[in-house]
């Protein structure tokens, strides 16, 4: 390391001499800098790896309950199901820990290459035409916390309506007065050092790009908008902040709150790098006996199940294994030769919160000290542009029917701020986004010139539905994926009309005054034909600037008996099997009118006592 360092430094300081205490300060600095960022990750965080000695007993595995999945829900229902001493609990990620940069919260937009599965959506001619090959870019996260280790750390926890709206869809024990207790536990501090037990971290994020918040805050009163300190399920319209999985600058999440801090639990073991392929029957058709792996892609093992099996693998891959095990529609699984378990409408009513982004430009001076400074605020402070999501903390919830009667929301407005210059950053995003060269050099030149904020329209109840099923019979293929966004008229309609809002927002006196602000036309050959930001424009401009927010929901729906469109009952049970529950976004009816990170950990809460509770039953019997 010294030695780049001191090449590095005469290449620029050529000409001059490089002795000196301002030399030996320089170089101090440069290996603080190179410490600190070696010191994000904190390996003692995360559990500690049970794969070398599985592979040791492998003829002898056998746990009471085995949790697929140590994501947002499977890390808490693990954690939870452990609590009980005489029961033994494995829980099988198919990563490893997350990346070192996944604990940067400004980060968050960039660093979903890493360690991820990654899907694109069947091609359409009705969405993501900005992307390559018209295709959306889709993905989960594979390694310790799930998604939740690389989303965007906002936490929210739905709206009253949207869980009475499950409970009158036939899921006794679902309403709002039912869940809330869950929703309240997951954030609640409890146990202590002697004795300790999970929950997910929640904070307030740092102060950044204040500047662009209160601006917006203005502008959404200049509109009419309600504004609110801080937005929560009891704010159902209104702009505020909201809290994220935050502590320090640094990503908290399910992973660290509910595993890390059990690491002398004797009676919970992790596997990392177990690639589950598949649940094995017994003969009687009706007990998962055995889950299937493969551990670190070369090892195959077989772990008993005495109790349970609980799938929480997320909604793209629990649909995926659940029909690889013959469980799922007999259309999909009798041409790939798959034995039919239970016929059941596994990985149908895919829905998700899609979004149409805008790009906004503003005013300001450029900072050439804006990169070196960000980075050295957060290594060596902990604070600044990178230790919070900035003004993406700002959120909007707005109905934009055109009754205007409604009081619940229809879109949620996300702001991600890049500042003038912060190329590295946008460049990044839209890389991720699989951009077509064309519009992302045009917006990443655009940035040498003022700052962009990208407003993304998040469509809350979407009335379209896709569906999740398989390439072939191997656990190694992608499933596939067609997600039917904006299929039905009346969703591209509402993002049309939310593209018409924010060009009312930005003409607002509190982004002209200073700010100046106004909607970068990308030129787009088959969108200019028309007027641009008329409501033909908009409805071309949706057909290109669309996206995922990657909260993807029922795939394996919950519902009653006698729903035939549902997958598992309201006991999380999947339907003819005794021993298999459900327990990830997946089950969810219909998605929740927030971020779903906070509603999928309040499934798991709910559902770790769901099995606490017939297990009880059962013992007293």
């Amino acid at each position: 390391m010294s030695l780049s360092i001191a090449n590095t430094r005469d290449a620029q300081c050529s000409g001059f001499s490089n002795a000196g205490v301002m030399n030996t300060l320089v170089t101090l600095l440069v290996q603080s800098l190179y410490t600190a960022q070696c010191d994000l990750g904190h390996e003692e965080e995360y559990s500690v790896d049970y794969g070398d000695e599985a592979m040791a007993r492998s003829a002898s595995l056998n746990f009471d309950f085995v949790v697929i999945g140590a994501g947002s829900a499977g890390s808490v229902v693990a954690s939870r199901l452990s609590e009980n001493p005489q029961w033994r609990v494995l829980l099988l990620e198919a990563g490893d820990n997350p990346m070192h940069e996944s604990e940067v919260p400004r980060l968050f937009l960039s660093q979903q290459q890493n360690k991820i599965y990654s899907y694109l959506t069947e091609p359409t001619d009705r969405a993501c035409n900005a992307y390559n090959s018209n295709r959306c870019h889709w993905v989960q996260g594979k390694g310790m916390g799930g998604t939740g280790a690389i989303n965007g750390l906002l936490y929210m926890k739905g709206l009253r309506q949207d869980y009475d709206n499950w409970l009158r869809m036939g899921n006794t024990g679902w309403g709002y007065d039912d869940v809330r207790p869950y929703l309240e536990k997951a954030t609640r501090p409890q146990g202590n050092s002697s004795h300790p037990l999970g929950y997910v971290v929640v904070q307030d994020f740092e102060h950044s790009d204040e500047d662009i918040v209160q601006a917006i805050l203005q502008a959404a009163k200049e509109l009419h908008q309600p504004t609110v300190d801080v937005l929560n399920e009891n704010t159902p319209l209104g702009y505020g902040v909201v809290q994220g999985t935050v502590s320090k600058g640094r990503r908290t999440g399910s992973a660290k709150g509910y595993l890390g801090r059990l690491s002398q639990r004797d009676n919970l073991k992790i596997i990392k790098n177990a690639q589950v392929t598949k649940l094995k029957f017994d003969v009687t058709g009706k007990r998962i006996k055995s889950i299937d792996l493969i551990l670190n892609q070369k090892q195959q093992l077989s772990v008993a199940v005495g109790r349970e099996a609980i799938l929480s693998a997320g909604s793209l891959n629990t649909p995926k294994l659940l029909m690889l095990s013959g469980i799922g529609p007999k259309k999909v699984l009798k041409p790939l030769l798959i034995p039919l378990m239970r016929n059941l409408p596994v990985g149908k009513n895919f829905h998700d919160h899609f979004v149409a982004l805008a790009f906004v430009a503003f005013n300001e001076e450029a900072d050439a000290k804006l990169l070196p400074n960000m980075v050295y605020d957060y290594l060596i402070n902990g604070k600044g542009l990178l230790a919070s999501v900035g003004a993406a903390r700002l959120v909007g919830l707005i109905n934009v029917n055109e009754n205007g009667n409604d009081t619940l929301p229809n879109l949620e407005i996300h702001h991600f701020c890049f500042r003038r210059g912060e190329i590295l950053g946008l460049n990044a995003v839209l890389t991720q986004l699989s951009m077509k060269p064309q519009f992302k050099d045009y917006l990443v030149n655009s940035l040498n010139d003022h700052g962009i904020i990208i407003v993304g329209m998040s469509l809350l109840q979407p009335k379209s539905r896709g569906v999740i099923s398989l390439k072939s019979k191997s656990y190694q293929d992608p499933p596939v994926f067609k997600a039917n966004y904006l299929h039905v008229k009346e969703d591209s309609e509402t993002l049309v009309r939310g593209l018409q809002y924010v060009d009312r927002f930005v003409a607002t006196q509190a982004l002209q005054n200073k700010w100046q602000m106004q909607i970068i036309h990308v030129p787009v050959p088959e969108c200019d034909q028309y007027e641009f930001k008329s409501q033909s424009y908009w409805q071309c401009h949706v057909k290109y600037f669309t996206n995922s927010c990657y909260h993807a929901v029922g795939t394996v729906k919950m519902g009653s008996a006698n729903d035939e469109s549902a997958v598992v009952n309201s006991r999380l049970l999947v339907k003819g099997v005794d021993n298999l529950r459900v327990i990830d976004a997946s089950v969810m009816p219909q998605i929740t009118s927030t971020n779903t990170n906070g509603p999928t950990i309040m499934i798991a809460e709910k559902g770790a006592d769901i099995i606490k509770e017939d297990w009880s039953l059962k013992e007293k019997m």
